[in-house]
């Protein structure tokens, strides 16, 4: 990938970076046919998401306060930036400078209303793509089976308790089947009222808010689109490796959602893959970077409002 620039008039030749274009092999430089990253390291980046993802499974609370919201954005941005951190040291072990994750990014003013341009026509045409997939998806939700786990379990412990002298024994089998529980994905309903309590409620939680998602826009792109993407894309370059990176980057970016249930998760890679396909295009993150933040800050802004008005 080529040296951030001032400067907008790029050659394919020079712009032909693994991960961000669909040039032929012979055209990109043998450095960036290589690994941008340790395998092993990798393996550990894959993991520490995974981990993330289903420690969010264990311990959602879709009743929780302003307080629980404010630590889980505070923590979150900090997790952000340490798994970008970790991201960067993976391939300086390698001696790969971060521009080549970064891409080409023009500093012109030019440069800069192309990316702009590009993020949001590229967001306006995907927004009614996601809530095509998200009604679509929630349509098979079966009736009644909206928090049925739950009630269930609720009532199970109701009916147990009645009966006071297996209480205790009773006490252990629910206590061990919410842990069960607490690892299956959340259905639509569950999952949208899970958000919902999520999304900020006051001014202090829509300022952290927006830190927040410019957090996930700049971390999340570097370690999905850049990171991933441009590693996942060196093992066949020769051979479709290009599209082997945006589908892996996107599907992994997916499952990192599991807490927002099935269609959250699919909805989420399709998101993944649009920002991947952005990143070839303008062959830098920077476009990317922009349109994930936004659609972050627009996500809570309407929950906010909706959320005030009484309409949610």
């Amino acid at each position: 990938m080529v040296e951030i620039t001032d400067q907008d008039d790029v050659s394919p030749s020079v712009s032909s970076g693994a991960g961000f274009d669909t040039a032929e092999s012979s055209k990109i430089p043998p450095e960036e046919r290589l690994p941008v990253a340790p395998w092993w390291h990798t393996a550990v980046v894959v993991g520490l998401i995974a981990g993330v993802s289903v420690s969010g499974l264990m311990h959602r609370r879709p009743g929780a306060g302003a307080d629980h919201r404010l630590r889980t954005y505070s923590a979150t941005i900090l997790s952000e930036w340490a798994l970008a951190a970790f991201a960067y040291w993976g391939i300086r072990l390698r001696g790969v400078p971060v521009r080549r994750l970064l891409g080409h990014w023009p500093l012109d003013m030019q440069g800069w209303k192309r990316d702009v341009v590009a993020a949001f026509s590229t967001w306006m045409l995907f927004v009614p793509v996601l809530f095509v997939i998200g009604g679509t998806l929630s349509h098979f939700e079966k009736p009644g089976v909206n928090g049925s786990a739950e009630q269930r379990l609720a009532q199970e412990g109701k009916t147990r308790a009645r009966g006071s002298t297996a209480k205790a024994i009773d006490s252990a089998g629910t206590q061990q089947a919410q842990s069960k529980l607490s690892l299956r994905l959340p259905s639509p309903h569950a999952a949208r009222k899970a958000i919902v309590k999520l999304a900020p409620q006051s001014v202090g939680e829509m300022l952290l808010w927006i830190l927040l998602s410019i957090s996930a826009g700049i971390c999340e792109e570097l370690v999905f689109r850049g990171y991933l993407q441009q590693q996942f894309t060196s093992v066949r370059v020769a051979k479709g490796g290009l599209w082997v990176g945006v589908a892996l980057s996107a599907v992994i970016f997916g499952s990192a959602h599991a807490y927002e249930g099935v269609v959250g998760i699919i909805s989420i890679t399709a998101f993944g893959a649009v920002l991947s396909l952005l990143a070839v295009r303008r062959s830098n993150l920077r476009a990317g970077m922009m349109m994930h933040a936004w659609h972050d800050i627009f996500a809570g802004m309407v929950l906010f409002l909706l959320k005030h008005a009484h309409a949610i």
